[in-house]
This record gives C-alpha cells, sequence and structure tokens, in this order.
C-alpha cells in the first residue's frame, strides 16, 4: 500500500517541478525582453564639415606640434552659419591653444575681389569664400620666426609687456597668424613661462 502511494506521488511531484522551471523561463525571457525594450542608442555626432591637420614647429623648434582645424556643422549644412574649431595640441599630447568662433568670421575685405560691389554677394559666393580662407589657414606665411623682430619695440598692440621680452628673448620662438573678420588680426607664440600658447599682438 504504502508503495503504491509512492508510485502516486512521484507524477506529482515532477509535474510541480516542470511547472516551476517553466515558468522561472517564461520570467526570464520576459526580463530579457524588458532589458532589450529599456535600450537607448546615442546617435553618433555628424561629421564635420570640413577638417583640416598641419605638424609644424611651434612650442619646440625642434618638434612639430599638430595644428587642427574643424567645422561643426549646426545641422543644416550652412556653412555660413557653421562653427569653427582651431586648436594646437603639442608634440608631448597636450592641448596648448583653442579658440572658437563663427564661420563668417572668415570673410574679410578679400571676398571684394569676387565682387566689387557688396551688394551683389551671393550666399554661395560667401560660402565659398569661407571655403578658400579654410583651405589657406595654415599657409606657411602664416607662420614666423622668431616671433618678435629683432629691434621691434613694445606697442600698445601688444597684449603683455612679459610675455613680450619672454618671446624677444627666444630666438627660437614661433609665432602663428589667423585674422578673424575684416581687422582682428591675431597673432599666437607659445609662452614656456605659461605653459601655453597665448595672443601677444593683436591689430588689424
Amino acid at each position: 500500500m504504502k508503495h503504491t502511494a509512492l508510485l502516486l506521488l512521484i507524477p506529482i511531484l515532477l509535474l510541480a517541478c516542470n511547472q516551476k522551471t517553466s515558468n522561472s523561463a517564461s520570467q526570464d525571457q520576459s526580463n530579457e525582453n524588458m532589458d532589450t525594450s529599456n535600450t537607448s542608442v546615442i546617435p553618433a555626432a555628424p561629421a564635420p564639415l570640413f577638417e583640416s591637420k598641419k605638424l609644424h614647429a611651434f612650442s619646440d623648434k625642434a618638434k612639430q606640434d599638430t595644428f587642427i582645424l574643424t567645422v561643426d556643422d549646426k545641422g543644416d549644412g550652412d556653412w555660413l552659419k557653421a562653427r569653427v574649431n582651431f586648436k594646437i595640441i603639442s608634440h608631448e599630447g597636450k592641448e596648448i591653444y583653442r579658440d572658437t568662433f563663427d564661420s563668417n568670421f572668415l570673410i574679410d575685405y578679400g571676398i571684394l575681389e569676387l565682387a566689387d560691389d557688396p551688394a551683389k554677394l551671393t550666399d554661395q559666393m560667401r560660402a565659398d569664400y569661407i571655403k578658400k580662407r579654410l583651405q589657406s589657414f595654415f599657409d606657411e606665411k602664416n607662420f614666423r620666426s622668431p616671433a618678435i623682430k629683432p629691434g621691434a619695440e613694445f606697442e600698445e598692440y601688444h597684449k603683455s609687456k612679459e610675455l613680450f621680452d619672454e618671446l624677444k628673448q627666444n630666438e627660437n620662438s614661433v609665432s602663428f597668424f589667423y585674422l578673424l573678420g575684416k581687422e582682428d588680426g591675431k597673432y599666437i607664440a607659445y609662452s614656456a613661462k605659461a605653459g601655453k600658447a597665448q595672443l601677444f599682438y593683436n591689430c588689424c
């Protein structure tokens, strides 16, 4: 009699075990589906409209730093409303200079070569001129060594007498020039004291 009862109990226990395993598997599948549905995907940043790199001696005349220029698209591909990022990475991998400005700051008096009357300038002409300025941004003529010419005197357009004296005493100093707008000419050079590049002369 006892043996008969045990035989009847075994199928019941097996059925209960299988039901528990099935419920557990269903719960795991449900959790997996829930986790997948909650996964968010971060969209990739849009590619820049323009990118240029140049290796050139700057912070150390015997070694080359990396000059980088990129133009960020605000989403509509409009060159007249883009953002320009200019930075310099030293040969040691350290960022030593950064400047950010609107792309239309690259339009200067030179655009009048395309049309003698500003009223005749089209948006396409302005965009083409911006691209031309970007292509020539790192031209060799924009680099100079030493940064301060021998015999030069401190004047109002120099940003700091201390920086002027430091650069003048360093015959191996290198400067870089770039123009924003029509008259915002920027001359930058590396200051060993500051450990970064600084604006030392700002004029038309």
